[in-house]
């Protein structure tokens, strides 16, 4: 619903509903994870033109409704072992996808962090694989669509990790900053994205 609204460009506001309690857990994968980003692929793609041409905006300036103080969201406990080891073994069995579709120097930045079990995927890298991979989900097969979505799992869990570590120590709003940090790093980074393309047209026209 989000993202029609976006992509529709209708009026969007930000409304206090109160908490909603549910069983917390730490980030989990499974088919679900496939079906939310293979859909989100395949919308995002389909309005690409509108939505590579749309303005950043100010991400901090959407009118406010319902209530102004919420309360702090439930704590989610993170076992980062048993994230990390998730981490592993989704890159082992997506190593050769991600040296597929990422370029080199995201996938060898990887590989140091999978030697090293040091994990350090800041905002650029994050926004700049996944785009790359939705670059490659645009112009694939469905097959290849399908090994794309894939690879994007250890890379999410390695920027899993990496948030944690960022923010753990410190408060719910620095998080939250943290958050839209994200965004706009995503927002920002669209010229990146189109960029992709023109280099397929240029390479296209040297032939």
């Amino acid at each position: 619903m989000s993202l029609n609204a976006i992509i529709g460009r209708f009026k969007i506001c930000e409304v206090g509903l109160g908490a909603k309690i549910h069983k917390a857990s730490s980030p989990k994968l499974g088919p679900m994870f496939t079906q939310v980003v293979t859909t989100f692929f395949d919308k995002i793609l389909t309005k690409k033109s509108d939505w590579i041409g749309m303005p950043i905006g100010n991400l901090n300036s959407l009118p406010h409704y319902g209530f102004k103080k919420l309360d702090p969201p439930q704590e989610v406990k993170i076992d980062v072992r048993e994230l990390k080891e998730s981490l592993r073994d989704e890159y082992s069995s997506r190593r050769k996808l991600l040296k597929k579709y990422l370029s080199e120097y995201l996938f060898l930045s990887l590989e140091r962090m999978s030697q090293q079990d040091h994990y350090d995927m800041d905002i650029l890298m994050w926004t700049q694989a996944v785009y790359q991979l939705l670059f490659s989900f645009d112009n694939g097969s469905e097959k290849e669509k399908r090994d794309i979505v894939e690879a994007l799992k250890p890379l999410y869990f390695a920027r899993s990790v990496t948030f944690d570590y960022q923010t753990w120590r410190y408060s719910i709003n620095y998080a939250e900053e943290a958050i839209l940090d994200q965004a706009k790093a995503f927002a920002s980074q669209k010229p990146y994205f189109y960029g992709l393309y023109l280099k397929i047209a240029q390479d296209q026209e040297k032939r």
